[in-house]
């Protein structure tokens, strides 16, 4: 079943956003001010997108996806304090994470999501308003806020409106590991 988290505030706030650690995977998507907030575990794949402040985000948002060792995370280009990043950490044995950089402006973007994964997006310029097909009524999200989709039906849809010309976002997927044995079709 479809759970929606709406997080407000997420802007402000250093720590994280959604995690799981179950038979379906482990990871954690978190907010962390300079460096990751944590060190995390040997075994994880880390990510980071540079929010805000410091060099990898400039006035038109986050500009790239840096992966990090899991063992020491302070690897990657150091940040400032004032420098603001998303951070995802994920056993790659267990699932798998893609982060995608969304740059709408005043565009619709919209995506239909296949198969089970769980959905963070995290508001990197102006509003965005966001619509989950399993969902009645549209959120309103402003620079800051996430959104978690947990547990999506095959099929969900997220449809992205920009309210303003940099209006931005930072979807993270996070799903099963891709079965090593599995063909090909070839």
């Amino acid at each position: 079943m479809t759970e929606v988290w709406h997080i407000e505030g997420a802007r402000d706030a250093v720590g994280e956003l959604a995690q799981r650690d179950d038979a379906s995977g482990r990871w954690v998507v978190e907010i962390a001010r300079g460096a990751p907030a944590r060190a995390h575990a040997p075994d994880l794949v880390v990510l980071r997108v540079v929010l805000e402040g410091g060099a990898g985000a400039d006035a038109s948002g986050p500009e790239r996806v840096e992966e990090l060792s899991g063992a020491a995370p302070r690897a990657g280009r150091q940040l400032g304090d004032d420098a603001r990043a998303l951070v995802v950490a994920f056993d790659p044995r267990r699932c798998r994470a893609e982060v995608d950089l969304v740059r709408l402006g005043r565009r619709r973007w919209r995506e239909s999501f296949a198969d089970a994964r769980d959905l963070v997006l995290v508001v990197a310029g102006s509003t965005l308003v966001v619509r989950v097909s399993d969902e009645e009524e549209p959120y309103e999200l402003g620079t800051g806020c996430a959104l978690w989709v947990e547990s999506p039906s095959a099929g969900t849809e997220l449809d992205l409106v920009g309210a303003g010309s940099d209006a931005r976002a930072v979807l993270v997927e996070v799903g099963p590991a891709r079965d090593p044995n599995a063909t090909t079709g070839r």
